[in-house]
């Protein structure tokens, strides 16, 4: 069962990616996929009450920071 939900998951991300790839540059739709990081550690906190500390909240800003930026550039739009 969850197998399959995961293998859906998937597919359901490729279908998306896809998309958004049709619509924007590589390199412009590529860092925001680093906000899964961002996703996962505040998952990690909030479903499974794993620790949080200084670095990975400093870890999370720069990559906000990072998608942030890369955003206001307007490149591939």
């Amino acid at each position: 069962m969850y197998l399959m939900v995961g293998v859906i998951f998937q597919v359901i991300a490729l279908l998306i990616w896809i998309f958004v790839l049709k619509k924007v540059d590589v390199s412009y739709a590529y860092p925001f996929i680093s906000i899964g990081f961002v996703f996962v550690l505040f998952g990690g906190v909030f479903f499974f009450r794993e620790g949080l500390d200084f670095q990975r909240i400093a870890g999370s800003i720069i990559i906000c920071c990072g998608v942030i930026l890369v955003s206001r550039s307007g490149y591939g739009l």
